[in-house]
């Protein structure tokens, strides 16, 4: 039987199965084998002995009720995270397009004041034209400013986001463990057994 078999059947997430593994490698040297994919296959002993142990339907819900909760907001989360990580993308790629027109702005600025200072008689035009660039470089200069901070907060918001996600992932596996050594004393104190 695969390990994905045994979860399904037993109802089990593989983090607890490969948690069991670890914690009996040495009961289990001889039972686990690897086929041609690389796939781990249990052998009967190990199927009994990886299988859970009885524990009260109602502790076992609320656990379960618990874990629920948490993966639908841990999924929510990484959903929001996920937008957000596409809005700073799109920021970012604005800000871009925003920085190198600035530069395009700047250049023509200058290559505009240049031919001001060799053709006299254009120099008011010249003139008005960089007045015009650099009040629009300043827009565009404001512009990327604000961006900046924008990008800067969501990036704030993505970090406590994955702070968040870290947090209720441990809470995940804390909340398995506990299900396990629950399932595991009372297989060992007998309360299992009718």
């Amino acid at each position: 039987m695969t390990i994905i078999e045994f979860c399904k059947m037993y109802h089990v997430s593989h983090q607890t199965v490969y948690s069991s593994i670890r914690r009996h490698e040495k009961e289990l040297k001889d039972h686990i084998t690897k086929n041609s994919n690389g796939v781990k296959l249990l052998d009967d002993y190990a199927v009994v002995f990886l299988k859970p142990k009885n524990v009260s339907a109602d502790k076992y819900n609320i656990v379960c009720e618990e874990n629920d909760k948490l993966r639908v907001q841990n999924i929510s989360l990484v959903s929001d995270n996920e937008d957000l990580q596409k809005r700073i993308n799109e920021l970012e790629s604005k800000l871009q397009k925003e920085k190198a027109a600035a530069e395009s702005f700047r250049f023509d600025s200058s290559k505009y004041f240049h031919l001001s200072q060799e053709k006299d008689k254009r120099i008011s035009e010249l003139e008005n034209r960089i007045s015009d660039i650099t009040a629009l470089l300043d827009e565009k200069d404001s512009r990327i400013s604000d961006l900046e901070r924008e990008i800067s907060s969501l990036r704030e918001l993505c970090s406590s986001q994955r702070s968040e996600i870290t947090a209720l992932k441990d809470k995940c596996s804390k909340q398995e463990e506990a299900l396990t050594a629950a399932k595991v004393n009372k297989g060992i104190f007998g309360l299992g057994k009718r």
